[in-house]
């Protein structure tokens, strides 16, 4: 092969690449406009959530636990916890229920 035709091949592949590069230029151009309209929508929530940051929310000062009597605190733990054994025993009847009442004909246990 003579000078021309490898200079013919290089030359090809030259422009060749340099039409790839455009044709990939234009995908990025066309996404980054679609990145773009996707910021705009986006901004109006940030810009009040940004807003919301900024704005200092007062401190309310609570009063100091250690002057509350020591029976009135035991009184309100023993509620609490009274409460969430409750909520604990709620949550065991209703398994033991549902567990009482299934159906093991039902669709989600059979292979068909």
């Amino acid at each position: 092969m003579g000078f021309w035709s490898w200079f013919l091949i290089w030359t090809g592949l030259g422009i060749g690449s340099l039409v790839v590069l455009g044709l990939i230029g234009k995908s990025l151009l066309n996404s980054s406009g679609e990145v773009v309209h996707q910021i705009e929508r986006i901004m109006v929530p940030v810009q009040t959530l940004v807003s919301a940051m900024n704005t200092k929310p007062e401190s309310i000062d609570k009063e100091s636990d250690l002057l509350t009597p020591v029976g009135d605190l035991e009184a309100s733990r023993a509620k609490l916890l009274k409460q969430k054994s409750k909520k604990r025993a709620l949550r065991q009847r209703r398994l033991r229920s549902a567990v009482k009442h299934i159906d093991v004909n039902e669709s989600r246990f059979t292979n068909d």
